[in-house]
């Protein structure tokens, strides 16, 4: 059974517009790369917090 020990909430730096999704591309390989932006910019941050990784 997995356990939760901590809880880190992460929010976005900026405020986005809602005019950038006016010409947004939603094409299968831009959503992609944006999944993995924002993946890469999660692990960065539980890293800057000292978080040790459970493997």
């Amino acid at each position: 059974m997995a356990q939760r020990y901590f809880l880190t909430r992460i929010i976005r730096s900026e405020t986005e517009s809602p005019a950038i999704l006016k010409n947004a591309n939603f094409s299968p390989k831009a959503v992609k790369e944006l999944i993995a932006q924002g993946e890469r910019k999660a692990i960065e941050k539980i890293d800057s917090l000292g978080y040790q990784k459970n493997r």
